[in-house]
């Protein structure tokens, strides 16, 4: 995420695994480390842009910036 902002790419947190959230920790007192499965995925996924107003230029930024970050 920080080398797509570097990029001028904006990027969002897609999925935070669910036991993370505060409440779980409080109640249940789940933690990092509890469900590793879960915290891999939430570690890995963002959000790319997507929106009705993109320019092909606009497209065209994005996907050269994830090939340039994960290789062609």
């Amino acid at each position: 995420m920080a080398r797509m902002r570097e990029m001028n790419i904006g990027t969002a947190l897609h999925y935070q695994a669910v036991h993370l959230f505060s409440y779980f920790g409080e109640n249940y007192r789940w933690k990092r480390g509890d469900f590793p499965e879960a915290e891999h995925v939430s570690d890995r996924i963002v959000s790319l842009p997507l929106f009705p107003a993109m320019t092909d230029g606009d497209v065209t930024d994005v996907v050269e910036a994830v090939r340039q970050i994960c290789g062609r």
